[in-house]
Order: structure tokens, then C-alpha cells, then sequence
């Protein structure tokens, strides 16, 4: 899988390509979000746009990854499913757990909104 990573300001959006299994993919993208976190940044996009295949180790990578953004009171966004993936997290009712937009235009105007509502309390 092809990952790569391009600031937005605040905010970090994690671009992944190809198929989304597990195995090596897991450290690579644990170690990328323990380095922005280590980094300072809070908020997270990830665009699922050139994911083909969304295997269930995937999901579990998805999992881990928010455990650590929430363990740094941060914010992380999933973006660019394909109806596929999206079925999969409410069969398994993770849309409960993530917030999950359209693209990373929706996904950054949502981070925005949370920020000013908690600088508002």
C-alpha cells in the first residue's frame, strides 16, 4: 500500500493507496501517526481515494490508529470511502466511533467547526 502524507495547515491528511491488509502497513502507519503526534499535530484526515481493497486487519489498523490520536486528545477524520468500506464500518457499527465525511474538503471544514466550538467552551 501507498502511503503519503501532506500537512494542511493544523492539520495532517494521510493519503492511502492500493489494498489495505494489514502486515507492514500496520507499523508504517502506527509509526507515522505516533511522529505527528510526537510533532504537535492533533487533527488527522485520512482519504481512503485510492484504496481498492479494505480487509478487516485494515479496520483493525484504523482502530489502533484512533486509540492513539484520542490518547492525545486530538480529532482524526476518515474520508474517500468507497461504498464498499463504508458498508463494512456500519455492519461492524464503527460509525460510531469515527467521524466519517465525504473528501478531505468536508473532512477539513468538519476539523474547522470543532475547533471553534470547543474555543467557543
Amino acid at each position: 500500500m501507498l502511503i503519503t502524507r501532506i500537512p494542511h495547515g493544523k492539520v495532517s491528511v494521510i493519503h492511502l493507496a492500493g489494498k489495505f491488509e494489514g502486515g507492514p502497513d500496520r507499523d508504517r502507519l502506527l509509526k507515522l501517526t505516533e511522529k505527528l503526534i510526537r510533532d504537535g499535530c492533533r487533527e488527522i484526515v485520512v482519504s481512503f481515494l485510492g484504496v481498492r481493497f479494505l480487509a478487516s486487519n485494515g479496520v483493525g489498523i484504523m482502530i489502533a490508529i484512533k486509540q492513539l490520536v484520542d490518547a492525545a486528545h486530538g480529532r482524526m477524520v476518515l474520508c474517500n470511502l468507497n461504498e464498499r468500506a463504508i458498508a463494512v464500518l456500519y455492519v461492524m457499527r464503527l460509525q460510531e466511533i469515527f467521524t466519517i465525511e465525504t473528501n478531505i474538503r468536508t473532512a477539513l471544514k468538519h476539523l474547522k467547526a470543532m475547533r471553534a466550538t470547543a474555543a467557543k467552551a
